[in-house]
């Protein structure tokens, strides 16, 4: 997902907005491994996991190639987050109940940061 979240800043090499995460010195990149049935998503930055409640929680559900042509880029739709994230996490009954569970975890690690 960093790939369609931290998108490098034209001004400044090596510089991503929002900002990418850096790694620990000893334990490498810090991730988040979040249990939603018997699916398990991995997030490692905060801006990854606004982004994916933001897009999950929107009505409809904007296409990968929606999502691709944002970046930019000509990559997608097809290795896009979106495309690749199995179905049963899209359906419409699912989805408000995955954004409201990643909210309560999101509102978990504000408080825990704070």
């Amino acid at each position: 997902m960093a790939y369609w979240v931290h998108v490098p800043r034209r001004d400044e090499d090596h510089a991503y907005e929002p900002p990418a995460p850096q790694p620990h010195p000893s334990y490498g990149y810090p991730h988040l491994h979040v249990e939603f049935g018997e699916h398990e998503l991995v997030f490692s930055a905060p801006a990854q996991l606004d982004h994916f409640i933001e897009v999950m929680g929107k009505k409809p559900l904007p296409t990968s190639r929606q999502l691709s042509a944002l970046r930019g880029k000509d990559v997608g739709p097809n290795s896009h987050w979106l495309s690749r994230l199995p179905t049963e996490l899209k359906n419409p009954k699912t989805r408000p109940v995955l954004v409201k569970h990643l909210r309560a975890i999101q509102r978990q690690l504000l408080v825990q940061c704070t």
